[in-house]
């Protein structure tokens, strides 16, 4: 399947921010996104803030 130019561009962020993801937690994501409308970035953004509101 072919990228988009804004998944490239979430991929290369990604990278730059060092976050590795397992096969499966990728295609979490992108179901995420996918059903959510959100972008990547986004979608790890909004999760890292729950993570830190619950401590």
């Amino acid at each position: 399947m072919a990228q988009t130019d804004d998944s490239k561009a979430q991929a290369i962020k990604a990278k730059q921010a060092n976050i590795r993801l397992t096969a499966e937690q990728d295609r979490l994501l992108k179901q995420h996104c996918n059903r959510t409308g959100m972008t990547t970035q986004a979608a790890i953004i909004e999760a890292l803030r729950r993570v830190i509101e619950g401590f």
